[in-house]
């Protein structure tokens, strides 16, 4: 017979060990869709991710094998499971940016507004909403993992949307996390601070919605270049999300997918040049990172939208 797709997918190397100082939840949070004969249990953990001057907490599954039964038992074919686990380049993206702030470099301006595009746990916007940003909008095609990321927002007292809390997301799927109330998170944790979160549910292959059209002063983009569609759509929806002079930061290992870069920046040129604008390249650097008891190296690459070119570009 065919190759099962969801064997595949599970023989992939992107289940990870867990962090050290992980702190077990054994809170359950229950997800279904409209079509579902019976709930689904997802039981969720935080997750203590160590940056430069401090950690940020985040919430995950358990265990990414329950994602991919609950996509199998849904019959999402086209779930993507990866969302589940915290990504090198975000972490590395995170400590960049502390450590910007610690040295008074100015990566957005006051009251800036930030995306964080393809979100997952949300590890990069949550730290933009620290260092900075006035508000953080996490986007990202499954609920699940926004959910997971407001609740981390949260965790780590930001403020948060309150009209995202209690979103349905969208018409044939709904989440709920039954987690501590709000008030002892509260007092169990900081006095709310930094830039306000939100979440969206957003598809990059679909059209933008109207309010995200030049919305955003800065878009963040980690570990999106893991395939030659989402680099495509990357380098396609990015232009259309920033205003002009926004900022690009686009992070991820340099050696992993070059060519996928390289179509990217391709892509995120000619579709500005659609709308009379263009992307400068400002600076490249090296972050490393330890993750997973290895260090790993990541390429942090900021673009401006801009109506004049002043830089060529240089891939690396």
């Amino acid at each position: 017979g065919s190759e099962d797709p969801w064997d595949r997918a599970r023989g992939r190397p992107f289940r990870r060990e867990p962090h050290e100082g992980m702190t077990r939840c054994w809170n359950i949070a229950k997800a279904w869709t409209s079509q579902a004969t019976r709930p689904f249990d997802l039981r969720v953990e935080k997750v203590k991710m160590r940056v430069k001057g401090g950690h940020v907490l985040l919430v995950r599954p358990k265990s990414e094998e329950e994602v991919l039964d609950l996509y199998v038992e849904r019959g999402k074919l086209e779930g993507d499971p990866y969302w589940a686990c915290p990504w090198p380049s975000a972490a590395a993206l995170a400590e960049s940016m502390a450590l910007a702030n610690e040295k008074k470099e100015e990566w957005w301006g006051n009251n800036a507004k930030v995306a964080d595009l393809g979100a997952g746990l949300g590890l990069a916007g949550l730290a933009a909403a620290r260092e900075g940003a006035s508000q953080v909008t996490l986007l990202d095609r499954e609920p699940m993992a926004l959910h997971c990321a407001m609740i981390a927002a949260d965790l780590n007292g930001l403020p948060t949307d309150e009209e995202t809390l209690g979103l349905r997301w969208r018409e044939d799927f709904n989440y709920r996390m039954e987690w501590t109330n709000k008030e002892k998170v509260r007092q169990e944790g900081p006095t709310p601070s930094g830039g306000v979160v939100s979440a969206k549910v957003f598809d990059w292959s679909d059209p933008i919605p109207e309010e995200l059209l030049s919305a955003f002063d800065a878009v963040l983009a980690c570990d999106v270049l893991y395939d030659k569609d989402a680099a495509s759509y990357v380098g396609a929806v990015v232009p259309r999300l920033l205003k002009e002079s926004g900022l690009l930061v686009l992070a991820d290992p340099p050696m992993r997918t070059p060519k996928h870069r390289k179509e990217c920046v391709r892509l995120l040129h000619d579709n500005a040049q659609k709308d009379g604008v263009c992307f400068n390249l400002e600076q490249v650097c090296h972050h490393g990172v330890l993750f997973d008891k290895r260090e790993v190296q990541v390429q942090i690459m900021h673009f401006r939208k801009s109506m004049h070119s002043t830089v060529g570009v240089k891939l690396t």
